[in-house]
């Protein structure tokens, strides 16, 4: 997990090579990271297959007291659902 500190939380968080046991704590550290860049909103992808990883990413930011909001897509394309947004408290 040590790259991902090196990924700016500016980039989006691409889990398309991650095994879904990693991705809770790998959305954790995301969500930390756009806090610690003073950014309020972070984008997800999580591909559209058959939904675990999406279902995950859901979860996980439900869970999070930091995650004020989430939406499947973004803000330009709400029909993008290979990808999650998320709004910051």
């Amino acid at each position: 997990m040590s790259d991902l500190s090196k990924l700016p939380a500016s980039s989006p968080l691409d889990l398309h090579h991650f095994k879904p046991s990693d991705v809770p704590s790998l959305v954790d550290e995301y969500v930390w990271s756009c806090l610690q860049e003073d950014r309020n909103f972070g984008e997800i992808i999580h591909g559209k297959g058959k939904g675990t990883l999406r279902d995950l990413v859901h979860t996980s930011l439900s869970k999070n007291s930091s995650v004020l909001s989430f939406t499947l897509g973004g803000s330009g394309n709400l029909e993008n659902w290979g990808k999650t947004t998320f709004r910051l408290k």
